[in-house]
């Protein structure tokens, strides 16, 4: 799952019910979004993805089986777990359920406890079966062959037809928005050919055009004489008339299908570059310490394959050090080949710190993930990817972090005084998708003996293994909880606790743990 946090659909028509049951979830890390009946969770559909729908059975408007079936049909959800909650106690309706692709069924009132081991369980089989899919992805490291992607209104079309047999790549012929939406998420390089009667396809360009995406895209229009083409702005357009010749049609296509290869192997090439140039191969155990603080890291790559998290400790002064984590999600290649990317812009936007009055960026964290995310929107070669990114600035003379998180997972901070963990609420929009998102900060006094631990979602998103059952957010703060009680200040201490508290024997993702813990006793 992205490391990011597990989005839930709740549907229940009973409005304090599903306020309780989303109060419940949280506590665990998920996040809920909530629909009174199937005709409003359909439109939340639309709109956002689930990693799991929880629905209640009798409602207006549309009940629980009619909705199901609906979402059953779409694939982008055919493999979403689905979990039926109701009163009616007959068989056949815990059959007709499952009949209409309900994963699962559960008697109300519901009982807690067990509500929650199963859809933990559901959980944690739909990610390891992505991961499973998200590994096999990341074998091919070659390039991906573009794609065309002709816009239709009637999926029967004679010009599409004779389109397949003509050009050097893939043809997908799509009639609707749902099915362009589809293939666009399925295909990192495509060519679009839409014909002007396509009425549809503007409002999709336009929303991709909100997360810096379709100004990417080549746009074939073909159109009647003098027909204005609605895409100018959007896309680089190619306007061909309709009654151009089909061999120049095709050889226009295979044209743009050439630049679009010629594109990726120039960024393959130059990532490639990065790899063996850029020093970003992490020490697995990398320890430090400054006037007020200890800093202890663990990188554990899985399978002894390098991965999408990454990690960089500087020292611009006796007063101040940034710690920075992050971790990649990409769709194409493997998410590991553009560390370096993220690692140059970092290092360059350091130097560029360096040069100012550092005393007042350090205070500002935030307004620092706002430029580098500015810098990530922007880059060609990281369209298809994005990163979560916290930092952390510690100040020495003021005895403080100040922290910024950037659709990473929340910091956990140990209080001394109050021997309590809490989660450091400070979060924001992933790095990469939206140029001009803002982030904050928080600050956080420290005393001797305080601790912040920031952590990838290789450690949530793991299962028990003798329970079967998602560890979650919860569990990380237990082991945090076990380290600070036997006094264990290192990254590795954390791991190898972590490891034996839920009897974990390998892990089926890249994880990295820092301890910045106020006192310099390693």
């Amino acid at each position: 799952m992205n490391a990011h946090t597990i989005r839930i659909l709740l549907v229940e028509n009973n409005a304090v019910a599903a306020k309780l049951l989303a109060i419940q979830l949280s506590e665990y890390g998920y996040i809920s979004h909530i629909a009174p009946h199937g005709k409003a969770a359909l439109e939340l559909l639309e709109k956002n993805t689930y990693s799991l729908i929880i629905s209640d059975l009798h409602m207006p408007i549309m009940n629980g089986i009619t909705f199901i079936s609906i979402v059953r049909k779409n694939p982008l959800y055919t493999n979403v777990p689905i979990v039926v909650m109701s009163s009616d106690e007959h068989e056949d309706t815990a059959v007709t359920l499952l009949e209409a692709g309900a994963d699962d069924y559960i008697a109300k009132p519901v009982q807690m406890r067990i509500f929650l081991s199963k859809i933990q369980s559901l959980l944690a089989k739909h990610i390891a079966k992505n991961k499973v899919i998200s590994q096999q992805l990341a074998q091919h490291l070659s390039l991906t062959q573009a794609v065309v992607i002709v816009c239709m209104n009637t999926p029967d079309n004679d010009f599409a037809k004779a389109l397949l047999c003509s050009v050097s790549s893939e043809v997908i012929v799509v009639a609707s928005a749902q099915e362009f939406q589809l293939q666009i998420t399925e295909h990192d390089d495509v060519c679009i050919i839409v014909d002007s009667e396509v009425r549809w396809l503007l409002h999709e360009i336009e929303c991709m055009q909100n997360f810096k995406i379709a100004g990417k895209l080549p746009l074939l229009y073909v159109y009647e004489s003098n027909a204005q083409s609605p895409y100018d702005t959007l896309c680089n357009v190619f306007s061909v008339p309709r009654q151009t010749d089909f061999q120049e049609m095709c050889r226009i296509v295979n044209f743009v299908l050439q630049m679009l290869e010629s594109q990726k192997a120039k960024s393959l090439s130059l990532l490639k570059q990065a790899v063996m140039y850029s020093s970003f191969v992490f020490e697995r155990e990398f320890e430090y310490k400054t006037s007020a603080f200890t800093v202890s890291i663990l990188h554990e790559n899985c399978n002894d394959m390098p991965g999408g998290d990454f990690y960089e400790v500087v020292t611009f002064n006796e007063r101040y050090s940034f710690v920075f984590l992050g971790d990649i999600m990409g769709k194409s290649w493997g998410a590991w080949f553009y560390v370096p990317a993220y690692l140059a812009y970092i290092r360059s936007t350091i130097k560029f710190i360096s040069a100012r009055n550092i005393k007042e960026l350090a205070a500002a964290p935030h307004k620092i993930l706002n430029l580098l995310n500015s810098y990530f929107a922007k880059d060609l070669q990281l369209s298809n990817v994005f990163t979560t990114l916290t930092l952390a600035v510690i100040d020495n003379e003021e005895q403080r972090i100040i922290l910024s998180n950037a659709g990473g997972i929340y910091p956990l901070f140990y209080s001394n005084q109050t021997k309590m963990i809490t989660d450091v609420r400070i979060s924001g929009i992933l790095m990469g998708i939206d140029g001009t998102s803002e982030y904050s900060k928080l600050e956080l006094s420290c005393e001797v003996g305080d601790a912040v631990c920031m952590y990838t979602d290789g450690y949530v998103e793991s299962t028990n293994e003798q329970t079967s059952k998602l560890i979650g957010i919860q569990g990380v703060k237990e082991v945090f909880a076990e380290c600070i009680s036997s006094n264990l200040s290192k990254a590795s201490e954390f791991d190898e606790e972590y490891m034996n508290h839920f009897s974990i024997q390998k892990n089926e993702d890249d994880r990295t743990s820092i301890i910045i813990r106020c006192g310099n006793n390693l």
